[in-house]
């Protein structure tokens, strides 16, 4: 009854018809979280900051297993789609087991080596192609604006950026 509460709100806008909606600040605490692609690098942890030669070495390994959390979701997500080479898949387990989040696949980049990944568009093409594929997932969630436009626009579906908390079209 909204009557009844009216004396606990200062200022609004507007009622909401529901109880159910999203917003920048919860978009990876929504139970409609359960139906997104996410990133992994940037989203749920914090990026690779050194180039990608060093992606072969310990401190890349040691960054896999250390990295700091950012958005921990608070249900299960659909797909985690990174573009993390598949050999790098056990520490990335690891770090998801160790930080709690849960997942229904993790999907990685197929490629050897970054070099096949960068002329493969191992980024968002790799991406929006497994987005565009996929008749359940409602949004992916991307950290870097110019992948988070690119899937978008290759997939046609929404997408949605944390680092400038942007959206790309819409859900329905």
């Amino acid at each position: 009854n909204h009557a009844a509460n009216a004396n606990l709100v200062d200022v609004y806008h507007k009622i909401f018809p529901t109880v159910n909606h999203t917003f920048e600040w919860n978009i990876l605490r929504d139970p409609l979280a359960q139906k997104y692609m996410v990133d992994l690098d940037g989203v749920l942890c914090e990026d690779w900051v050194h180039t990608e030669e060093m992606e072969d070495t310990e401190v890349y390994i040691r960054h896999l297993l250390q990295c700091k959390p950012l958005y921990k979701p608070n249900y299960p997500l659909y797909k985690i789609v990174t573009a993390r080479l598949e050999r790098f898949r056990e520490p990335t387990e690891k770090w998801l087991r160790e930080n709690g989040i849960v997942y229904g696949e993790l999907v990685m980049s197929p490629y050897e080596t970054r070099q096949e990944r960068l002329i493969n568009d191992g980024f968002i093409g790799y991406k929006a192609n497994h987005y565009q594929n996929d008749s359940y997932a409602v949004c992916f969630i991307e950290s870097e604006i110019n992948q988070a436009i690119g899937i978008h626009a290759r997939a046609n579906k929404p997408v949605f950026c944390v680092d400038t908390m942007t959206a790309f079209g819409s859900l329905k």
